[in-house]
């Protein structure tokens, strides 16, 4: 897992005995999401991880809620054009100004494989929003 650029708080989070059943998922998670740039950076606020940079205004275009270790949701900054089956509103306590779509993780759902291209969407398009 790439934790350099993860806040050391939401790494102690993750690491304890109650999340090895969805540790490997959160993992695959955080690396696509840190991956869109070198400057990205993810901090934890209490239920959630925030994932921003300098080129975003410190604005997340992606939030991870761990709140309990058996559910991750994902919510990302995308544009409307973006649809699929797994992403959905927002979950019940999981709004954040600015993301437009979520989906969920758990022990039966996977990542979905559009993580990697949805996470650069977000970013390019929060770093967008940013300009205008």
């Amino acid at each position: 897992m790439n934790i350099e650029r993860l806040d050391s708080k939401a790494v102690k989070k993750i690491s304890g005995p109650s999340w090895d059943s969805i540790r490997d998922l959160f993992a695959t998670i955080n690396d696509k999401l840190l991956s869109v740039s070198e400057n990205v950076s993810g901090e934890l606020t209490t239920i959630y991880i925030k994932y921003s940079s300098t080129d975003t205004a410190g604005l997340p275009f992606s939030v991870v809620w761990i709140k309990k270790a058996s559910e991750i949701v994902v919510g990302l900054s995308l544009p409307d054009h973006v649809v699929s089956s797994r992403l959905v509103g927002p979950p019940k306590g999981c709004k954040y100004a600015g993301l437009t779509k979520f989906f969920v993780v758990d022990e039966l759902n996977s990542p979905p494989e559009e993580l990697e291209q949805w996470a650069n969407e977000a970013y390019q398009f929060r770093k967008q929003m940013q300009s205008i």
